[in-house]
This record gives structure tokens, sequence and C-alpha cells, in this order.
């Protein structure tokens, strides 16, 4: 919003009262949120079956801003930071787990330690499910036009089954 950019994707929590009267959001798809860890400082896979009292004991690195109440009342204890500072705390060891969405983190994982790649695992369960929006900014000047054509092209590529294709693409990351 401060850069004024046209459009972002995003969900409504990431936005104030105030801002989300000048945005409009377009849903485009279910965001499955996952729990990284480091494989070389856990002997065996760390698993939390849906039950963060599971976890206890252990440290979860939270992004700024989030809400780590229910992290610190199953007795977890908690770091914050930006996405590629907590990745790289779960590789110096200084974390146990993160929590990010499932395309996010396979990216930050391929861009920022290609080389340790295979070092990074995700637990089974999802850690949550959220939906993500196409979000248009109605104080950009072209606002109007690029929402339109956004539309009808999101309308089309779900109508003649492109949309599936990519989202598979993307699920076999």
């Amino acid at each position: 919003i401060q850069d004024n950019a046209a459009a972002m994707i995003g969900e409504k929590s990431d936005f104030s009262e105030d801002e989300l009267k000048q945005l409009v959001f377009m849903p485009c798809y279910i965001m499955t949120g996952v729990y990284f860890y480091y494989k070389p400082r856990h002997n065996k896979e760390l698993r939390w079956y849906g039950r963060l009292d599971n976890l206890k004991g252990y440290t979860y690195g939270a992004l700024e801003g989030e809400d780590v109440t229910t992290y610190e009342k199953a007795g977890i204890k908690t770091v914050k930071g930006d996405i590629l500072s907590l990745f790289k705390m779960l590789q110096a060891k200084k974390i146990d787990f993160l929590g990010v969405a499932d395309i996010r983190g396979e990216w930050f994982v391929k861009k920022h330690f290609r080389k340790e790649k295979n070092n990074f695992a995700k637990m089974k369960v999802p850690a949550w499910e959220a939906p993500f929006s196409i979000i248009f900014n109605k104080k950009h000047a072209r606002s109007k036009e690029i929402s339109k054509a956004f539309t009808e092209g999101f309308h089309k590529i779900k109508q003649n089954g492109k949309y599936i294709e990519i989202l598979g693409k993307y699920d076999k990351m």
C-alpha cells in the first residue's frame, strides 16, 4: 500500500481495518502451511500429529507479528524473525522448527540453501490452511482495469483446466 502497488498476494489478516477499506480481495488459492525442521539437529523425524503439546520443550521460529500465545501455552519456546533469518536460525540449530506457507518455504530453501536442501524437512501433518487472495489496491490509477483483466483471465484458466495444471506443477516441488 505504501508503494501504491496495483496488486499483491496475501490474506486479510495482513492488513489493518483502515487498509482493508482501500483493497479488493480476489480469493485464488488455499495456502497450506507446514512446519519445517532441520534434520541434522534431530536424530528422528519431528512429528506433531496435529497437537502442539507433542512439540513441548522445542523452540519455534515465528514470523514478526505472529501471535505465539498458542505455542507458549503448549510449552514451546518462541523466537521471532523474518522468514530468511528464521531459516538461518533453523540451519544454525538455534530453533527447532518454523511454520510457513508450503510453497514459500520450498522456494526459500531452494533459493538460499540449495546445497543443503535435503537437510530441511517438513512435518507430515499440515500446520494450517488459509485462503490467499490477489489483492487490488483501489488507490492505484489502473486498479479497475487490472482487476477486471485478472478476473477475466483467472476465470478463463479455471474453465480450461490450466489453473489446476499450474497448481499441480507447484505441488510437486
